[in-house]
């Protein structure tokens, strides 16, 4: 457990380390959360997709977010 512990902290430390980086991660989970369909069931390719389409649409909008 605690070295799942770490893994997780180690990727909050990446997502938090610049402005920049925060920016498109807030972009990003908001965009899953507004957008996502798991709740009908989770698959592979479902989370391939909604991945990919919330941190295409964070790196577009993210230089919008003052």
């Amino acid at each position: 457990m605690k070295k799942e512990y770490e893994k997780i902290l180690k990727s909050a430390r990446k997502a938090f380390s610049s402005a920049s980086e925060l920016k498109k991660t807030l972009l990003h989970e908001l965009h899953r959360l507004r957008t996502s369909k798991s709740s009908a069931g989770v698959s592979a390719h479902l989370v391939l997709t909604e991945t990919n389409s919330a941190f295409n649409f964070a790196e577009k909008y993210f230089k919008d977010v003052k």
